[in-house]
């Protein structure tokens, strides 16, 4: 047959018309880089326990391949060493291989499963990249790193279990696995890096380890499907756009150890409400995420300065919790002086509770502004807002001020 070896490297194998399975000779030692590289009509090749290395891109476009074994004997298996074998469907890892390089199995979009052996420690970046019928991964305790977009577009990967051993998730490993529902993290993880998840449209919900002390840009940004996520404390930084367009999701607890959000870490997560910030309870819908970066509400928050220029809603969301909350001298003070404005700015976002907590709690509601803000629920409900805003309003100036019109004279 075809083969160019010296020294016991396969240098080459030059195709043969009609040759669609070859036995590698036992005297060769090591796959040379690009030995089988555009043998395209090859689809069995056996490797003998002789072998202790494969090159890079040693089987690169081996198009109808189909499944391989590695012996035990391989230690090495080098960078795109199957770069778009597009027909490999099976492959047996070597079990004393400690890596998976770079771009090993990129563009495999036959490949349905894989086991990574229990001496791998990391997975390189790009590794399974593209892996499109890739469904099963198991891996193994030991393994510590998985680098930049390993499972990056693995359509058809259902489910992840990241064992103990593993400490970090790097950049884009699993962004745009749409089959993706369930994720297990066990380890210790620290960081889950940028858009690590980005676009996993069926993962339903998630649960964050206390080891993880930061989610990283767009993490989970257009999960779609997610409902739920779990934060555990540990947790201090939520970055940009963490969580941005997870359109579904509507229950998640932020832990106090939270110090930090980056600007528009929930924006567009439009089933989410009431969510506990910085120690208060604020409906995360209505918050400005576009305008409002959180480490200006922050900063706010710890200096008790409720005078910074700042996006109305949100601002007052955070001041009128603190009141609520510690009936703190500072808050109170800002909302007295700024009581019209403020009510407004709720009877606006239809918030009626927040309204009648105000209005019940007497020491905003004067008869010196009590006919403006009745005034002003009136048009607010004409011009289509919240009419039980409007009812408790005037009903509340006809109980509580004997120069109140009565309900019947102001109602539509």
């Amino acid at each position: 047959m075809g083969f160019v070896i010296h020294n016991g490297v396969l240098k080459k194998y030059i195709s043969e018309s009609d040759v669609y399975e070859v036995v590698i000779p036992n005297e060769v030692t090591e796959i040379g880089d690009e030995a089988f590289s555009e043998c395209a009509d090859l689809k069995k090749i056996i490797i003998h326990d002789s072998v202790r290395a494969i090159g890079e891109l040693a089987f690169f476009h081996c198009y109808s391949l189909t499944s391989l074994s590695i012996p035990d004997s391989v230690t090495k298996i080098g960078k795109r060493a199957f770069f778009h074998c597009e027909s490999l469907k099976r492959i047996t890892l070597s079990a004393n291989i400690t890596e998976i390089c770079e771009a090993t199995f990129l563009a495999c979009e036959s490949l349905e499963d894989i086991v990574i052996p229990k001496g791998v420690t990391k997975i390189e970046r790009s590794a399974f990249n593209d892996c499109t019928s890739l469904a099963s991964v198991t891996i193994s305790d030991g393994l510590t790193e998985i680098g930049y977009m390993a499972f990056n577009g693995c359509e058809s990967l259902k489910s992840v279990r990241l064992p103990e051993s593993v400490t970090e998730i790097g950049w884009y490993v699993f962004q745009n696995c749409k089959s993706l529902s369930s994720v297990s993290i066990l380890g210790k993880v620290t960081k889950i890096s940028y858009y690590a998840f980005q676009n996993c449209i069926s993962l339903k919900s998630i649960t964050i380890p206390e080891s993880v002390a930061e989610i990283g840009l767009n993490a989970f940004c257009g999960c779609t499907s997610l409902t739920r996520v779990v934060l555990s404390d540990g947790l201090i930084r939520i970055e940009e756009r963490a969580f941005c367009e997870c359109s579904t999701l509507h229950d998640i607890n932020i832990p106090d150890s939270v110090t930090e959000f980056g600007w528009r870490a929930f924006y567009g997560c439009t089933s989410l409400k009431m969510v506990r910030i910085f120690g208060c309870m604020v409906d995360i819908s209505k918050w400005d995420w576009y305008e409002v970066m959180p480490c200006d509400v922050k900063r706010m928050l710890d200096e008790k300065n409720y005078y910074v220029e700042m996006e109305r809603i949100t601002k007052y969301m955070f001041v009128t919790q603190v009141f609520f909350n510690s009936s703190q001298p500072e808050a109170e003070t800002f909302i007295k002086e700024n009581t019209v404005d403020v009510i407004k700015s709720f009877i606006n976002a239809n918030d009626y509770d927040t309204v009648k907590r105000l209005f019940e709690c007497g020491k905003f509601v004067t008869e010196k502004n009590i006919s403006e803000l009745a005034d002003y629920s009136i048009e607010h409900t004409q011009a289509g807002g919240d009419a039980q805003i409007q009812v408790y309003i005037v009903d509340y100036k006809s109980e509580h001020f004997n120069n109140a019109d009565s309900l019947n004279s102001l109602m539509l």
